[in-house]
């Protein structure tokens, strides 16, 4: 049991680190640019064999906008100061926020959807998270999702999570 939770937090360590690397560095709100760096996880044990850490080179500072947010980058930078104090709800909120205020279904708005998914897992909202999981499937073809699934580790973890509680029925 031990090692499942174990398993669960260097997941939830994964998908954390995805979605601050993917918004700091797309929405420009990062003073330098954020570099992933992997290394080998010491115990064999464990049924992840890597995993991901995130330096930064400068503190990075997030400020709320004094003003209601209006554009997509003003929701993402209100969701960003939400993230950072723990306040998970107020950020998948903003989030939405800005998703919705995308008309294109590009990388911004996927990436928006990745990080409502991370905000309702740190919330432990099973439902919310596959439901999240779902749209951004919904966003992609098939072979994108192939593709990013196999480029990318956080993207996958994410994944995995999703294919989990799905099959566990655990939401």
């Amino acid at each position: 049991m031990k090692n499942r939770d174990t398993n669960y937090r260097t997941y939830i360590y994964q998908v954390l680190t995805a979605i601050i690397s993917l918004f700091f560095i797309l929405t420009g709100c990062a003073g330098s640019r954020v570099k992933p760096e992997t290394s080998k996880s010491i115990d064999k044990s464990n049924e992840l064999t890597e995993t991901v850490e995130i330096r930064f080179e400068r503190p990075l500072i997030i400020r709320t906008p004094e003003a209601a947010p209006v554009s997509a980058k003003q929701h993402i930078q209100t969701a960003l100061f939400y993230f950072e104090n723990g306040k998970y709800l107020l950020a998948a909120e903003e989030f939405d926020n800005a998703r919705q205020g995308i008309a294109d279904k590009g990388k911004l708005y996927r990436n928006c959807l990745i990080a409502i998914a991370v905000c309702k897992l740190l919330l432990d909202d099973k439902a919310g998270f596959i439901k999240s999981i779902d749209e951004l499937k919904g966003v992609y073809s098939s072979y994108e999702l192939m593709v990013i699934k196999d480029k990318d580790k956080r993207i996958k973890a994410l994944f995995n999570l999703y294919d989990g509680f799905k099959n566990n029925g655990n939401y």
